[in-house]
């Protein structure tokens, strides 16, 4: 299925939540989003993580089914695939992990990526880059789309340092599109963070100095 990006709506969310203390830190977190015609999205991560202690690696879990909220009367309710039992499910495909072993499975809500061997222990700085496809993940109106993303989750049981986004469209877009972000703990509407469309097709989001999601 292919679409026009005429009028597009971005929300991103990275929020925080209270885990007990891991052995190691994300020092940075880049994310970058490309979005194909087929209404896909092809996600890179690139995670930089330091250990205090040896350990055999880390996971990350990637949300595919989010909760259907009520809406008001009269507001518009998005077209979507898949959903069922106040759930809308997107697809998370084609996973990979550079130069790591990895396993998947799901838990939950989410499908849960975990790196590392367990016949190796990690220690000090590493790098893991993760690789996936997001399908069903657009919102669809009767005069605009929406994609709304979850970047960073809220099952990470450590503190983030630094993080840094950016979406690249297939298509330049006539004028740049409203968005909202939202940084910091669950349900926070705080967005701490420095954004820049360029030549209405990428659109970047850096921290001011450092954007910190810490464990609640």
């Amino acid at each position: 299925m292919k679409f026009h990006i005429a009028a597009f709506l971005f929300f991103f969310i990275c929020t925080g939540t209270s885990y007990a203390q891991e052995a190691f830190t994300i020092k940075q977190y880049d994310i970058a989003v490309k979005v194909n015609q087929d209404a896909s999205l092809d996600i890179t991560e690139t995670i930089n993580v330091r250990f205090s202690k040896p350990r055999h690696g880390i996971f990350r879990l990637v949300p595919y089914r989010y909760p259907i909220q009520s809406l008001p009367p009269g507001m518009e309710k998005a077209k979507r695939q898949m959903e069922w039992n106040w759930y809308a499910n997107t697809l998370v495909e084609d996973i990979r992990v550079e130069k790591h072993d990895f396993d998947i499975n799901v838990e939950g809500d989410y499908k849960k990526i975990i790196i590392g061997s367990k016949d190796k222990y990690v220690d000090g700085n590493q790098q893991y880059v993760i690789h996936y496809t997001i399908k069903n993940a657009i919102n669809f109106f009767k005069d605009h789309s929406e994609l709304y993303l979850n970047l960073i989750g809220n099952r990470w049981p450590v503190t983030i340092d630094k993080i840094s986004f950016s979406i690249q469209l297939y298509n330049s877009l006539p004028v740049n599109p409203p968005y909202f972000i939202a940084t910091g703990y669950t349900r926070s509407k705080a967005n701490n963070t420095v954004s820049k469309w360029t030549e209405k097709k990428y659109f970047l989001v850096i921290p001011p100095g450092s954007l910190i999601v810490k464990k609640g």
